[in-house]
């Protein structure tokens, strides 16, 4: 997505990714895999994305890693998911999880 000025993000509507409106203000949105991560990673890319003024983690939840057999889960190590949100909640943006299975390739 190209730079916008200012003057021009009055005129954007939700189509135009990554920004998502309200009745009152604009949110930046950052995509981070968790998984794609190590956990010890985490707190410095959510820093680093609040740090460059992003308001919102945006996120999938990649079903074939939570549930690698049919029945058995998996939320340790780089799957945990509880802990990722907490770390992004620790930090102060908002969580936005996109729940499988169907993850894109962005």
């Amino acid at each position: 997505m190209p730079l916008l000025r200012l003057e021009q993000m009055s005129r954007m509507t939700t189509e135009h990714w990554p920004l998502m409106a309200s009745a009152e203000s604009w949110y930046l949105v950052l995509y981070i895999h968790y998984p794609r991560s190590t956990p010890k990673m985490w707190p410095d890319l959510i820093q680093k994305s609040k740090d460059g003024g992003l308001d919102v983690i945006e996120t999938y939840v990649f079903w074939n890693l939570r549930e690698p057999v049919r029945g058995q889960y998996n939320f340790e190590g780089r799957c945990d998911l509880i802990k990722f949100v907490k770390v992004v909640a620790a930090a102060g943006p908002y969580v936005h999880l996109q729940i499988g299975p169907y993850a894109c390739a962005e």
